[in-house]
């Protein structure tokens, strides 16, 4: 899928869905501290294209991590498949 189909693909269902790639396989995952940054940096690239530059002063610019996280007010990806993970072993 090209960035640009993703603003449309996601925007009407990406609270309630998540990711489905994540949702079906991220229980059992085993993620070590170098493979936890690649979904995280997948999500962010999602929400950047969904969300949009910010105007400052009259010059555009991306959003931070911080202000992308504000705007989506849901926990990041990488939380999501911890517990995932922890409601599959059943704790």
């Amino acid at each position: 899928m090209k960035i640009r189909n993703i603003k449309q693909y996601c925007h009407t269902d990406f609270s309630c869905n998540k990711f489905s790639a994540f949702n079906v396989g991220s229980e059992t995952w085993v993620l070590s501290k170098s493979d936890e940054a690649r979904p995280g940096v997948f999500e962010r690239k999602v929400l950047r294209a969904i969300f949009g530059p910010t105007n400052d002063n009259g010059e555009w610019r991306t959003k931070y991590n911080d202000e992308l996280y504000t705007l989506y007010k849901d926990s990041d990806i990488i939380t999501y498949i911890k517990i995932n993970r922890l409601r599959w072993a059943g704790l």
